[in-house]
């Protein structure tokens, strides 16, 4: 996980805090004696809320904290449960939007001087 933070200098806010509880999730998996009681699923429509927002507001920067606060869920919580539900953590997704949309503006013949979907 470090050298991913290292090596990409450009990494959105909502990347850089996902790859980092990430991270901290793992580690304390991995050191603590005894497993946490598992966390229930939350309710897909939560997930649905998050996805919904990210969609949204694909150009702004968001805060991991802000999308949990959305869901009400932790941060590790909302990443493990939105990796499992979408297949990707939710700063890989807002990635894939952007891309999504940067391309199909581009097809619309928009130049790209004009695309402003929150890379840099």
């Amino acid at each position: 996980m470090k050298n991913r933070l290292v090596e990409n200098k450009n990494a959105t806010l909502l990347e850089k805090q996902s790859l980092f509880h990430l991270a901290l999730s793992g580690l304390l998996r991995e050191c603590c004696e005894e497993n946490a009681k598992p966390l229930l699923d939350p309710p897909k429509s939560a997930l649905l809320k998050a996805r919904d927002f990210i969609e949204s507001n694909p150009s702004e920067e968001i805060k991991l904290k802000q999308l949990a606060g959305i869901v009400d869920l932790s941060y590790c919580h909302l990443l493990r449960s939105f990796k499992k539900e979408f297949g990707l953590p939710p700063h890989e997704y807002q990635n894939c939007l952007r891309i999504t949309r940067a391309s199909e503006m581009l097809k619309k013949g928009v130049p790209v001087k004009d695309l402003d979907l929150g890379f840099t």
